[in-house]
């Protein structure tokens, strides 16, 4: 009945595009790329304003690897409708964890700051695989001096803290902060408040309160703390890895 369905309505109303996407997707889900193509293509010119039918075809464009055609139905997807950028998002997250598709995500964001640190969180967001987030962040992990850490960076560190993955959030650390992989396990990182590269939580992460702030002293090495003794306050912090033993 459900298959049917479609059938029906597009008997009732021959020139309305939505009817041919469900059989579009059930094509793509049975690995009928060609028929989907057809399908998707047909339901295009019917109505080339349809959202769905362009998450379709964007889609098919990343499975494909057709990375001009993927940057124009983009472009048309965020004109026509701003809130259709969260689940394009989305769709470039599902896709960039596909091997089939994550080439072409790559192409697609390398020429589009926003849009990569869209997908970067949504894959942070999401748990994903620490290897597949920093493959698409490309080389440039660091941010500049002044910068803030990059939301992604801070989300993918926490998720993996919080699900009890510290060695892999430490081994993802390392390569953000451009440190050896022995660097915090000495003990204290940047123990002199020096401004080491890293984000937290190997690094130093400093609270902003209405009880007292710390930050690293700007012209020399040094920590700057203000606290108003009004109640006991943590005004900063790193996480440390501890090797069994005594301490």
């Amino acid at each position: 009945a459900t298959l049917n369905a479609p059938r029906e309505a597009l008997a009732r109303v021959p020139p309305a595009p939505d009817p041919l996407l469900p059989a579009a997707q059930r094509a793509l889900t049975e690995g009928d790329g060609t028929r989907a193509d057809r399908l998707i293509a047909m339901a295009h010119r019917r109505d080339p304003r349809s959202r769905y039918t362009l998450m379709l075809l964007l889609e098919q464009h990343l499975r494909h690897g057709r990375v001009d055609e993927l940057a124009g139905v983009m472009g048309v997807l965020t004109r026509l409708q701003s809130e259709a950028g969260e689940a394009l998002l989305a769709v470039l997250a599902r896709m960039a964890t596909d091997p089939q598709t994550s080439d072409a995500v790559r192409a697609v964001v390398e020429s589009d700051a926003a849009i990569r640190r869209g997908v970067l969180e949504q894959l942070a967001q999401q748990g994903a695989d620490p290897d597949t987030i920093l493959k698409l962040a490309g080389d440039n992990l660091q941010p500049a001096p002044g910068e803030e850490t990059p939301r992604w960076q801070r989300l993918m560190l926490e998720g993996l803290v919080s699900r009890g993955e510290v060695g892999r959030a430490y081994e993802a650390w390392t390569r953000l902060a451009g440190a050896s992989a022995d660097a915090a396990d000495a003990g204290i990182y940047d123990p002199e408040f020096t401004g080491l590269p890293g984000p937290a939580p190997f690094n130093w992460r400093f609270e902003q309160t209405s009880d007292g702030f710390a930050e690293v002293s700007r012209g020399s090495p040094g920590l700057f703390a203000e606290y108003y003794a009004r109640k006991a306050v943590s005004l900063g912090g790193q996480l440390l890895r501890l090797a069994p033993g005594r301490y």
